[in-house]
């Protein structure tokens, strides 16, 4: 039996937290990576207040919030170049014998398909259609990945 990522094996209950503001520390100037999360709502467009107190943050007015894969790419002096992530809640199927499907059957398919190209857009792109190929019929988790960032980037510099 396999826990994930944040949980623990067979439960839902998170372990630890990573908040946004968080990533105001990271300084990597302009080392620029793209991030891939394997996560839960890293890319959640429309989060807001109302998420948070979701989780027990009392919050008294309404305000949205820039998502966690986007504030990294807007990030000043650090962060990421581009980043792809889950607008909702990502599932994955891992196992002893590999990764089957999901967010994780995903990134591997993504970080997979840049010994055929460099181009972010191009990679990302193929790594759908070898999820496709893959897994089948999981368009849940192919709609909910979005990419933040310029898709004609080459990943490696010019």
């Amino acid at each position: 039996e396999y826990g994930f990522a944040t949980h623990p094996i067979g439960s839902d209950e998170w372990i630890g937290n990573y908040y946004t503001p968080y990533a105001a520390a990271l300084l990597n100037g302009y080392k620029l990576p793209v991030m891939f999360f394997d996560a839960c709502l890293t890319a959640k467009l429309d989060f807001n207040s109302s998420d948070l107190r979701g989780y027990g943050i009392p919050i008294p007015f309404d305000i949205t919030f820039p998502c966690f894969a986007w504030f990294l790419v807007k990030k000043p002096m650090g962060g990421a170049i581009a980043t792809i992530g889950a607008t909702r809640v990502a599932f994955t199927h891992v196992s002893s014998t590999g990764v089957h499907a999901g967010a994780s059957r995903l990134a591997l398919d993504f970080f997979s398909s840049y010994h055929n190209t460099t181009m972010l857009g191009e990679m990302f792109a193929e790594a759908q259609i070898k999820y496709l190929e893959n897994v089948g019929r999981d368009y849940y988790t192919l709609e909910e990945f979005i990419l933040l960032g310029d898709p004609s980037l080459k990943v490696g510099g010019y």
